[in-house]
């Protein structure tokens, strides 16, 4: 296992060095995508001192990859002891605690999730300052199944919304609008609903 961890992190190497400008690299299924993107993401949070964004297809990845406690498999404990090895810290943002994510953007090197994960936090750091991308160095994004995130989810859509206060008040006049709408028009129209 070693050795073929060691034959791996060279190949990567040569072939990202010698690829530099290269945008794309196409690994398929059971080639060791996952350890080659972790690899990657070490030699950049480290070289470069730059925190490591992995987009992934699925949350579900993205925690497994992280090496979330809820997850873990072998290969992704693996993933994560190979991380600490290097002194990197690794997390995923894929948690609904928006504290829980603040600290991973805070604190961790390399940051597994998925688009939408990405997507919201953006959204709530710009639109509604809530001071989540708290981030000391530039970042590096990796997107790991790019045709799914170019092509399957090219129409995904992510909304933001809060409650309104108040708003519960309005139900019985929402109500009342709806059953005005949607009764049937008399024959003779007096302006009034009821």
């Amino acid at each position: 296992m070693l050795l073929r961890l060691k034959t791996l992190i060279n190949e990567t190497k040569i072939s990202f060095e010698t690829n530099k400008n290269k945008l794309l690299m196409q690994l398929a299924t059971g080639e060791g995508k996952s350890i080659v993107i972790a690899i990657i993401a070490i030699m950049k949070a480290i070289s470069e001192e730059k925190v490591v964004h992995i987009v992934t297809s699925s949350k579900l990845l993205a925690q497994r990859d992280a090496g979330a406690n809820n997850i873990t498999t072998e290969s992704s404990q693996n993933l994560k002891d190979l991380y600490e090895i290097f002194g990197i810290k690794v997390d995923h943002n894929c948690y609904e605690d928006i504290n829980a994510r603040r600290r991973v953007y805070k604190e961790c090197n390399v940051i597994y999730g998925n688009l939408e994960c990405f997507q919201r936090d953006y959204l709530e750091d710009i639109f509604y300052n809530k001071k989540l991308l708290i981030s000391k160095q530039q970042e590096i994004v990796i997107v790991d199944e790019v045709d799914s995130m170019l092509l399957d989810k090219s129409n995904y859509v992510f909304y933001l919304s809060k409650e309104i206060a108040g708003m519960d008040r309005l139900d019985t006049l929402f109500k009342h609008i709806w059953a005005c709408v949607n009764r049937p028009l008399p024959d003779k129209i007096d302006g009034h609903c009821g």
